[in-house]
């Protein structure tokens, strides 16, 4: 059996992700983990990146203010989600949100992701991508996924 220290949650602040994180709170106080919280920022969008890359132009970044402001609402969200004595980090990170929920996972010792997905399906998820699915697809560690989608 898995012995589980070091959940990680990430969010997007949409209600499914908000009870994604309640859940990850509430597996953490029972297995005695601690929880990373983590919002990502989403950065420029791949068109973008490769148009500015082909141009020479200087890669864009979040602004401060946007990180600021995301780390401000992710302080808010974990003050008012009950988690009792469950020991919490916060994270907040710009880019692609896959891409990062990995490098996370492969920088700091992660037992276990648990997450919402967005409940796309067939052609929705392959033209729009999932980040569930690429997470599933690249993560070191199990993954727990919640959806509140009709089965």
């Amino acid at each position: 059996m898995m012995m589980v220290r070091r959940l990680l949650a990430p969010i997007d602040f949409s209600p499914r992700s908000l009870a994604a994180l309640r859940y990850a709170f509430e597996l953490a106080a029972l297995v005695g983990a601690e929880v990373d919280v983590l919002h990502v920022v989403p950065g420029p969008s791949e068109m973008r990146s490769r148009l500015d890359g082909y141009l020479g132009l200087p890669m864009p970044h979040a602004s401060p203010e946007s990180l600021a402001e995301a780390r401000a609402q992710l302080e808010r969200v974990v003050e008012t989600t009950p988690h009792g004595n469950v020991r919490v980090r916060l994270a907040v990170e710009s880019g692609d949100a896959a891409t990062a929920i990995v490098r996370l996972v492969v920088e700091t010792p992660i037992d276990l992701i648990v997450m919402a997905t967005r409940g796309h399906r067939g052609m929705a998820e392959l033209v729009l991508g999932s980040v569930a699915h690429k997470v599933i697809t690249c993560a070191r560690c199990p993954v727990v996924t919640l959806s509140d989608q009709p089965r």
